[in-house]
C-alpha cells in the first residue's frame, strides 16, 4: 500500500492516472473526477463535490456503492478542490498527497489549482501531476532532489514571491544562493547532472516544474 492520499480532479485525463491509485491508502473523488475513476473502474474512498460536473455513471456508483459522500451546494466560497485539502489537513492522519488530472484544462483551473496547493503547501506534502509535468512547491528551508532520468526531461522554478533565493547543484546550470526575482526567467529549463540534482530554497518560495518525457 502507498502511504499517500489520492485526490483525483476532472482534467484532462493522462498517463498519470493508472491503476496504481487503487493502492493509495485512501482516495478522493472531487466531484468530476469520480467519472474518471468509474470509467476505469477504480474506486474512491470519499467523494467530495458540488455534483456540477458528475456524469451518470459516477451518480450510479455513489447510489449503489458504500463510498462516504460530503456534498456541497453549487453556489460557495470555495472550489471542490480546496474543500478536499480542508479535508485531508483537518482529518486525515496522511499528510503526503498526490493530485492527478489537476492540468491541461482550462488554465483559469489550473492556476486556482495551483493557488490552492500553495496556500496548503506548509500543511501538507503535496505534488501535482497532469500533462506532461508534476509540480511541487519549495517552500523556505525545503532541500528536493531531481532525479537524472531518462524520462526527466528537465526541470524549472517560478518564484512566488517578489525575491527568491536558491542554490542549484550537480545541474547543467549551478545557483550559489542566487536571488531571482518574480518576473525573471533564470530558473526556467535546466537539466540534472550525475544522480540527481540538488535545489535548495534559503528563503521564500517557488514552484518546481519536472517535466516528463512520456
Amino acid at each position: 500500500m502507498i502511504n499517500k492520499v489520492a485526490i483525483v480532479l476532472n482534467g484532462p485525463i493522462d498517463c498519470f492516472l493508472t491503476g496504481s491509485i487503487r493502492d493509495y491508502a485512501f482516495v478522493i473523488a472531487v466531484d468530476g473526477g469520480l467519472n474518471h475513476l468509474v470509467k476505469y473502474d477504480m474506486d474512491a474512498d470519499l467523494f467530495i463535490g458540488d455534483y456540477d460536473s458528475v456524469n451518470d455513471d459516477a451518480k450510479g456508483y455513489i447510489e449503489t456503492s458504500n463510498i462516504t459522500h460530503v456534498d456541497y451546494n453549487e453556489d460557495k466560497d470555495k472550489t471542490d478542490f480546496e474543500l478536499a485539502l480542508e479535508y485531508v489537513k483537518e482529518k486525515c492522519k496522511i499528510k503526503t498527497v498526490d493530485i492527478y488530472c489537476a492540468m491541461g484544462g482550462r488554465e483559469d483551473h489550473t492556476m486556482t489549482v495551483l493557488n490552492n496547493v500553495l496556500a496548503y503547501s506548509k500543511d501538507l506534502n503535496i505534488t501535482v501531476y497532469g500533462g506532461d509535468q508534476a509540480v511541487k512547491v519549495l517552500n523556505e528551508g525545503d532541500e528536493i532532489k531531481v532525479v537524472n532520468r531518462i524520462d526527466v526531461t528537465s526541470f524549472s522554478m517560478v518564484p512566488v514571491d517578489e525575491e527568491f533565493t536558491v542554490s542549484i547543484k550537480s545541474a547543467k546550470w549551478e545557483l550559489d544562493h542566487e536571488t531571482v526575482s518574480r518576473s525573471s526567467s533564470l530558473l526556467m529549463s535546466n537539466k540534472a547532472m550525475g544522480d540527481h540534482a540538488l535545489i535548495t530554497a534559503h528563503k521564500n518560495r517557488a514552484f518546481l516544474f519536472i517535466t516528463l518525457f512520456i
